[in-house]
């Protein structure tokens, strides 16, 4: 990654940034990243003179794009590295600030992920969604960019089912918890309308059918809130279509919840 720093005296043609010792104000440039992976770690690393940061800028961040935006980036998305998923994931989002197609880029390629990286995938992609704990600062990214991100949150109902597989069980759809992200981002593009609680009720029935009980008993959860006072209906039928949803602990909760409430709260 390119980064800053700075020589002297005055300053030569060549300087050593390794003495750790400024000898001028003035600021500059060198791609350590690069230079480590073209020589290795015991490379001796020098800045040039005319990668003085005021004369260079353009330079510097063609440096930093390049060296994010690359194959790297790429390699790193796609592979079994949890660790490089998790920095790759980073840079998008950073790269994201001035063109939002590197978060389009995490959320394509987010289902190929270790299960860890995939919950750093949706903690960043939360940051386009609707939460509304989260703290839109524009300094770091455009509404129009977030915007852009959150209209591609359309899933299939595979995508769905592995959503709610991340579902921590501490924290429910608490807000302000790590599951909240989950739920803002399967609500999608816009709150209007019911595609989300469609969604959602055809991923639990397909993941209790496909013995993923887990996706299963938090899809039931949402789907029966959504309902409101219509949930002890809804859980009775979702019951008759997929009996196996019966033999979760979940589901006898929800159904105590109900018969005291008469409806279910997150």
């Amino acid at each position: 990654m390119p980064v800053a720093d700075t020589c002297g005296p005055t300053p030569p043609s060549r300087c050593s940034a390794s003495s750790g010792i400024p000898r001028t104000i003035r600021c500059f440039w060198i791609n350590l990243t690069e230079k480590l992976r073209r020589e290795g770690p015991e490379t001796r690393l020098l800045v040039e003179e005319e990668h003085r940061l005021v004369d260079s800028l353009d330079e510097f961040l063609n440096e930093v794009w390049q060296s994010t935006s690359g194959t790297d980036l790429a390699a790193a998305l796609g592979s079994d590295d949890v660790e490089l998923q998790d920095i790759a994931i980073d840079d998008c989002w950073g790269l994201a600030r001035r063109d939002p197609r590197f978060l389009v880029l995490v959320r394509r390629s987010m289902f190929g992920m270790r299960p860890e990286a995939m919950d750093r995938a949706i903690f960043v992609l939360n940051s386009c969604s609707l939460n509304m704990d989260n703290l839109y600062d524009t300094k770091w990214m455009s509404m129009s960019n977030r915007r852009y991100v959150r209209e591609t949150f359309t899933w299939t109902v595979d995508e769905a089912i592995a959503l709610l597989d991340r579902t921590q069980d501490e924290d429910g759809f608490e807000r302000a918890s790590f599951s909240a992200c989950i739920y803002w981002l399967l609500v999608g593009p816009s709150p209007q309308g019911d595609h989300f609680v469609t969604l959602v009720e055809a991923a639990t029935l397909r993941a209790a059918a496909t013995g993923r009980m887990h996706a299963a008993a938090w899809g039931l959860v949402l789907r029966v809130y959504w309902a409101g006072s219509d949930g002890a209906s809804v859980l009775d039928r979702l019951l008759g279509e997929e009996p196996a949803l019966a033999s979760t602990k979940m589901t006898a909760e929800v159904k105590r919840h109900l018969d005291k409430h008469g409806h279910l709260s997150l």
